[in-house]
């Protein structure tokens, strides 16, 4: 049997490939974690998927040895994916007994196809497998596996959606620490893949409920193409996420703090009183030098309730906790520059000293308040003079 390669089966290798490399990195990485072993799962569970088409496409379905490969991991993904999320937005993570239950389904599905599997491997030839495949309702067990495959993706996508939109909001009212992850990378990924799926979902409608074979491979060359994008973007981002796990006991204490903090607070609001503590706080006191400052702190200082200074926050101050913080620190590393007395200090040095705690955020930050890079900022004014 001769074959040749198509550009589809090198993106989708070249993907595989990625992921196999970075699953090798994490089992190997001094840097242990159960977020760090739910990407290396993950990881390798695309890189299985992925070799599902390589098997029709390159005509490995057709050898004996991998007709009817037990690669049932359709619905394995979805569970994945969210655990992961997971992960990434709790203070601690640890693996429990009743995540097992996420994985009940892709396991039955699984164990079918070991099933069918055995039962074909000691017969002669295609046919003979064929035959005794459907003897084992092989291919309605695909068709119900992939009908439960998109309906458990936009339900895990949802689950996981909900849970990064929340962390987010509570990252942004509540806590000003730069080493935190945003997490926006995840948010615009699940955006991205849950149009996808949804698209999916109503293309294939046709042919996985109501039987009609009417849909096009050109959908699924989308699918793994996309596949293999999210397997590398996935790799990089995961394996060099920064870690915040140092900062998990402050996060435990302020937590009830937050909940009540994005609770409206009652109707008698002295709101000009905090608003003119709050700028006593910053701009007197300098209380966003410190760098794990959060709302807590802040309320406690000026001595108001949590969910009132919150309040006061959005509504007086047009923007949120964190942005309000990070703005006074890009003005004071502003203000350092021009100063001689910093001279000695470097930049970053002297962003460190204003409250930032990384290089990557400092500069995005940075950026994001002043429309240009700190370098750029210094060209302007060391000009004037």
């Amino acid at each position: 049997m001769h074959y040749s390669l198509t550009l589809f089966d090198l993106v989708v290798l070249a993907g595989m490939g990625q992921g196999l490399i970075y699953v090798i990195a994490i089992c190997f990485s001094r840097q242990k974690s159960a977020g760090r072993t739910l990407l290396a799962m993950l990881l390798l569970t695309l890189v299985l998927l992925s070799f599902k088409i390589l098997l029709h496409t390159m005509g490995f379905w057709e050898y004996p040895a991998f007709r009817y490969f037990p690669l049932a991991i359709d619905c394995l993904v979805q569970p994945l994916i969210y655990l992961y999320a997971c992960s990434l937005t709790s203070k601690v993570f640890r693996f429990r007994s009743k995540m097992l239950n996420h994985f009940i389904l892709p396991g039955l599905f699984m164990l079918h196809a070991i099933v069918v599997y055995v039962k074909t491997m000691g017969q002669q030839g295609n046919v003979l497998k064929d035959a005794v495949a459907q003897g084992l309702w092989y291919n309605p067990v695909k068709r119900a596996e992939d009908i439960a495959a998109l309906l458990t993706a936009l339900i895990y996508w949802f689950m996981a959606f909900k849970r990064i939109r929340v962390y987010r909001r509570w990252l942004f009212e509540s806590q000003s620490d730069t080493a935190i992850p945003e997490l926006l990378w995840l948010k615009n990924l699940l955006v991205v893949t849950g149009l996808l799926v949804l698209s999916l979902a109503l293309s294939s409608l046709p042919q996985n409920i109501l039987g009609v074979r009417s849909f096009s491979f050109i959908y699924t060359q989308v699918f793994y193409l996309y596949l293999a994008f999210l397997t590398c973007f996935l790799a990089f981002k995961g394996y060099w996420l920064e870690t915040w796990a140092g900062r998990q006991r402050t996060l435990a204490e302020n937590e009830m703090s937050v909940e009540a903090a994005i609770k409206p607070p009652s109707k008698d609001v002295p709101y000009a009183s905090i608003q003119a503590a709050i700028k006593k706080a910053l701009e007197e006191q300098k209380v966003y030098l410190d760098p794990e400052l959060n709302l807590q702190q802040l309320a406690a200082v000026i001595a108001y309730p949590v969910a009132q200074v919150s309040a006061t926050v959005n509504q007086h101050f047009a923007q949120n906790f964190r942005n309000l913080i990070n703005g006074y620190r890009v003005n004071e590393v502003k203000e350092r520059l021009k100063n001689p007395a910093y001279a000695n200090l470097t930049l970053m040095g002297i962003a460190l000293d204003c409250g930032f705690n990384s290089e990557a955020s400092f500069y995005r930050i940075f950026r994001q308040h002043y429309g240009d890079s700190p370098k750029n900022y210094m060209k302007s004014f060391q000009k004037d003079f």
